[in-house]
């Protein structure tokens, strides 16, 4: 994701790291797999990318519980084209 991004992302909230996360459809995916525990899935063109050679994604995002309502991972898996 270094590549795709052009900076390590690692310990950033998604809004320090993408300043317009919250504007994009991304933040109810994330929000709607945390409360609903479903899986979410999209295939389409990015919609916060910093690298323009990719021009389309796949993306799956999963919550993870210890046995309880709380999510305490949300795993996503990324592949970019």
């Amino acid at each position: 994701m270094v590549a795709y991004h052009g900076r390590n992302l690692a310990g950033f909230w998604m809004d320090g790291a993408f300043p317009h996360f919250n504007e994009t459809a991304t933040r109810g995916n994330i929000i709607g797999v945390a409360k609903n525990h479903m899986i979410s899935y999209r295939n389409g063109p990015p919609l916060m990318t910093y690298q323009k050679t990719f021009v389309e994604i796949e993306r799956i995002f999963l919550s993870c519980r210890n046995g309880g309502d709380l999510v305490e991972l949300l795993l996503t898996f990324t592949i970019c084209r």
